[in-house]
């Protein structure tokens, strides 16, 4: 079984710790991504973990497997919805969604989105 392809929509503490222990636990860099505004964070990620990074999110989710939302409550439904109307069809299909963002059930939101 290949390992699948996850796309982090912001690069903050959150997405930092949970792509440094999937690196930890061996998962490639290769199947890693993320994508945030900041250069600075994207440069920081790359050099600390080895993984492709992007100013854009529809960048990031081309081809994942997996989506984590890791941004901020406030910022959610804007990411939701430049992700959906840039990159609908380019992500798979069954690719799920998951949402660290506290009190957000975004990630039923994002597969929502990606059927209209």
């Amino acid at each position: 079984m290949s390992t699948p392809r996850i796309a982090f929509i912001g690069a903050g503490n959150m997405a930092t710790s949970l792509i440094g222990g999937l690196r930890a636990q061996g998962v490639g860099a290769s199947s890693l991504c993320a994508s945030d505004p900041g250069a600075d964070k994207r440069a920081e990620l790359n050099a600390t973990h080895g993984i492709d990074t992007f100013s854009s999110n529809a960048e990031a989710v081309t081809g994942a497997d997996v989506v984590v939302l890791a941004v901020k409550p406030q910022v959610i439904d804007r990411v939701l919805d430049a992700t959906y109307v840039y990159n609908a069809d380019d992500m798979r299909p069954a690719a799920p969604a998951s949402a660290t963002t506290p009190g957000c059930t975004a990630a039923t939101g994002f597969c929502a989105r990606r059927r209209r």
